[in-house]
């Protein structure tokens, strides 16, 4: 039986608006690809983008890895009509702008980014794009459509989890967690979406044979720690570590994310779910007008005290 999970959050609550938008996390038996996720209407995910003929997704004209990883996962969660050369063109066009490195294989972003004021000089990599090239490759390969599907993400992993002053994405905590980092500054953006597509990248390794559960269990040990960061008053997100709560599409996302990262540990038996299980049931969406004016009132207050305090900080 196939077990579907949703989560979903309300598109418009600053203007009061009803419409809703859907994450849907899929559990799927069918094409020996079980116990593996599906996020679906991605389309709300990628914005502001141009799609090439061979798949690849262009931001301002520069190729955009995440964006043409997420379109490629898309494109596999229609199980009943797949377009086997078109996932085939589109892998090929991520892999013409991805690099091979000593530690592994690099799908760079190439150009500048702006984090929080921290300017991200190219080339980089993020967790979230080598989690997502770990899942996509992986699934080509359980569905023979690339037989280097499987040694492509071992690689995509083996760069992931370099520590960031080596180039890759991995801060290591005291405590001896791992956090994976969607963007490579210090301190920490800690990104949560980021870090959580770099996980399930991890699952979809465990699931080949190419990853260990206790890389997982330390991985989700570095989310725990930092739980506290992105809980605002038990009922929202906030995005990263800079003190602002996510916009309703982020904290949808962030919420379909973390459910299933805890369903996929549980059912994988990696200890380490259960703390992070009960903070999505409290970001759990909210219906009706008032909550929609509470939050209004609420990311106005916020974001307002955070410009305050920059100025007054200087």
């Amino acid at each position: 039986m196939n077990t579907l999970l949703f989560s979903t959050v309300c598109a418009g609550l600053l203007a009061g608006s009803a419409s809703v938008i859907p994450y849907a996390v899929d559990f799927r038996r069918n094409r020996r690809l079980d116990h593996r996720y599906y996020l679906l209407n991605t389309g709300a995910m990628i914005r502001d983008s141009e799609t090439g003929t061979d798949g690849g997704v262009f931001v301002n004209k520069e190729f955009h890895p995440g964006y043409t990883l997420i379109s490629g996962l898309d494109l596999l969660s229609n199980q009943e009509g797949l377009d086997r050369e078109r996932v085939m063109r589109l892998s090929e066009a991520v892999l013409s702008h991805a690099e091979l490195s000593e530690s592994g294989l690099n799908f760079y972003y190439r150009f500048s980014w702006n984090e929080g004021g921290r300017i991200i000089d190219p080339p980089w990599i993020s967790c979230l794009s080598q989690g997502l090239a770990a899942s996509l490759f992986l699934r080509l390969a359980a569905l023979d459509i690339r037989k280097d599907g499987v040694m492509i993400a071992r690689k995509a992993i083996d760069s992931m989890m370099q520590p960031l002053d080596q180039g890759g994405c991995l801060t290591m905590d005291i405590d001896g967690g791992y956090f994976l980092e969607e963007y490579p500054v210090r301190p920490s953006a800690a990104v949560l979406d980021g870090a959580l597509f770099g996980i399930l990248g991890l699952f979809d390794g465990l699931r080949a044979g190419i990853v260990e559960p206790e890389t997982i269990e330390r991985c989700l040990c570095g989310v725990n720690s930092r739980l506290k960061r992105w809980d605002f008053l038990g009922m929202w997100s906030t995005y990263g570590d800079f003190g602002y709560l996510s916009p309703p599409v982020y904290h949808s996302l962030n919420v379909a994310l973390l459910s299933v990262v805890c369903s996929l540990a549980k059912r994988y038996k990696i200890n380490g779910w259960q703390s992070a299980a009960k903070i999505v049931k409290r970001w759990k969406p909210r219906e009706g007008l008032l909550f929609r004016m509470r939050y209004a009132a609420l990311f106005w207050l916020v974001k307002r005290a955070r410009i305050l305090r920059r100025l007054v900080n200087g």
